[in-house]
């Protein structure tokens, strides 16, 4: 990682977030292993509370309100909810209750947090400071295959004239090449982000997303990655890859209001 991408993460109690270049006022943060954050398969009352507990602290740091936080159903498909104030509380408290068939989500308004869960798959931010617009995917193989990133980038444009010109995209901790093999299957999906090591094959989601990103208008100077692997750096962040099965990080982004 180069110094420069180093200080574009700032740690926090519990996780990090990212600072330089972002406007004050928005929010762009994710976890650590330090606690889980997934209410779906808490084995019992104690580890659903805990969990909980771990996720009203972390809104409470960035001054969000519970019952302004949307979470999402991620069925690993590239659907995206324009969120509105309808839909605050969706998924907080209880997982069913999640904003349906969504992985990704794009937002105008202030003190609306976007969360998503992930344990490899890529957190993906979208920022376009001018027209105030914020924007989160969650992006595994299938997603990123159907095109997530570039549909958020759509809707952001389409339904808040965001101007791609001016979109900022953030890629939070996840599974990198140097530990995602995949099946030889993937290869006519990722003809040019998959490498070969002998006789087995690893994908580069962040390269693969990026790819698309560009040819969507993204500028380059304006991709930002934080670098982290997650089954390299498992004493850190939780990997489905290395056995954290159930276990998920979060990640929020949110504008706040002055």
């Amino acid at each position: 990682m180069t110094e420069e991408k180093k200080q574009l993460k700032r740690k926090s109690e519990s996780g990090y977030y990212y600072s330089r270049l972002i406007p004050k006022n928005i929010i762009c943060a994710f976890t650590t292993r330090e606690h889980d954050y997934g209410l779906r398969n808490a084995e019992n009352f104690h580890e659903y509370s805990n969990n909980l507990k771990a996720r009203l602290n972390f809104f409470n740091r960035f001054g969000g309100k519970p019952e302004n936080i949307v979470f999402f159903e991620q069925v690993h498909k590239a659907n995206i909810s324009v969120v509105e104030k309808k839909d605050c509380g969706s998924g907080v408290f209880d997982f069913r209750n999640a904003l349906r068939s969504s992985d990704a989500a794009v937002c105008q308004t202030a003190d609306i947090g976007l969360c998503i869960l992930t344990a490899d798959c890529l957190p993906v931010f979208f920022i376009e400071p001018k027209k105030k617009v914020i924007g989160i995917a969650h992006a595994g193989w299938r997603g990123t295959n159907l095109g997530i990133s570039v549909r958020t980038v759509k809707v952001m444009v389409n339904n808040f004239q965001a101007d791609p010109n001016n979109i900022e995209v953030y890629f939070g901790p996840g599974i990198r090449v140097c530990c995602y093999e995949v099946g030889r299957e993937l290869l006519p999906f990722f003809p040019e982000q998959i490498k070969k090591r002998g006789k087995r094959f690893y994908l580069d989601l962040v390269k693969a997303n990026i790819t698309r990103l560009k040819k969507a208008g993204i500028k380059t100077e304006n991709i930002f990655d934080a670098g982290i692997c997650t089954k390299c750096n498992n004493d850190k962040f939780f990997s489905f890859r290395a056995g954290d099965t159930y276990k998920r990080m979060m990640s929020l982004i949110m504008i706040k209001n002055k």
